[in-house]
């Protein structure tokens, strides 16, 4: 599934304006986001509401980054041969298509919390003073738990793997990243 980046410019001024996630405080956190960033959480979100989740998983970020078109992550699974399509078939497989009917905030699991600091330690560690979605795909990676773990070895790959075409596509992009956009 490919977005055309107007949808993906409407969609970063859409999370500039909204509190992602919910609550003054874990808006206050994305503040140090990318608008790029930004757009996968809300994407993110978008894919737990399709799947009519009770929760924001994993999963719902692993869909949103491979969705959301203009980052480095996006071409790191389209270079590895891992569609958006593949990736959901897998995350239906693991997750099942339970439907909760839940409304308003969704809850977010220990595991995105666990994304969530992971991805600013990333950022943090490699000199950058915002997350951008690559440093949510390096999360993501090195997070062993969750249901995109656990996609990861249904896909055909290894965290190493997808790791190593992430940071090769990245050098060829090094300009690209913290502008947001």
């Amino acid at each position: 599934m490919k977005i055309c980046t107007a949808f993906s410019l409407h969609m970063i001024r859409e999370a500039r304006s909204i509190e992602v996630l919910g609550g003054k405080d874990r808006a206050d956190m994305f503040e140090k986001f990318t608008d790029r960033a930004r757009l996968v959480v809300v994407l993110a979100q978008q894919e737990a509401t399709a799947r009519n989740d009770d929760h924001l998983g994993t999963e719902h970020f692993l869909l949103a980054l491979v969705r959301e078109p203009d980052g480095i992550p996006a071409k790191t699974f389209e270079a590895l041969n891992i569609s958006y399509e593949n990736v959901r078939e897998q995350v239906n497989a693991l997750a099942g298509n339970e439907k909760s009917g839940i409304t308003g905030e969704l809850p977010i699991t220990k595991h995105v919390k666990k994304l969530l600091g992971l991805s600013l330690h990333e950022a943090k560690e490699l000199g950058h003073d915002l997350v951008d979605t690559e440093h949510l795909l390096l999360g993501l990676l090195r997070g062993s738990e969750g249901i995109a773990s656990k996609a990861f070895k249904r896909l055909g790959t290894t965290p190493n793997r997808i790791r190593q075409e992430l940071i090769r596509l990245w050098s060829g992009n090094s300009g690209e990243s913290q502008t947001g956009s």
